[in-house]
């Protein structure tokens, strides 16, 4: 007797199938879910979550703030070069903005630009 399965069944068995080998790979606690959720209910389940899960959000919320902090100090770093000073920043910004309105030549505006960001690598270095 041969078994015959559309194509639709194959496909979630094969999905069902993928999940069970791939799952433990990528989430190694995959397989006491299932187990924890047949023997001790949802309930235990939920709490279980919220246990493994208080780790990680404090693992993430350490590693927002230092992003946080490392994009401060970048902001900090980049605020003190001498490109963005009120009066070149100023006088720069709006030569290259009538360069490129009035020229709509972008190399003009590079042009504008260039001089003031090689003057503040060099007096980083």
């Amino acid at each position: 007797m041969k078994i015959g399965f559309n194509w639709a069944t194959m496909v979630k068995v094969g999905i069902i199938v993928a999940a069970l080998v791939i799952a433990p790979y990528f989430m190694p606690f995959a397989l006491e879910f299932v187990l924890l959720a047949d023997f001790m209910g949802l309930e235990a389940l939920i709490v279980f979550l919220a246990i493994s899960g208080k780790s990680m959000w404090r693992h993430l919320a350490f590693r927002f703030k230092a992003l946080a902090q490392h994009i401060a100090e970048t902001a900090i770093l980049v605020a003190e070069l001498y490109l963005f000073t009120p009066r070149v920043y100023l006088s720069h910004a709006t030569a290259s903005s009538l360069c490129l309105v009035l020229a709509s030549s972008l190399i003009l505006c590079c042009a504008v630009w260039i001089p003031p960001i090689i003057m503040s690598s060099q007096l980083i270095i």
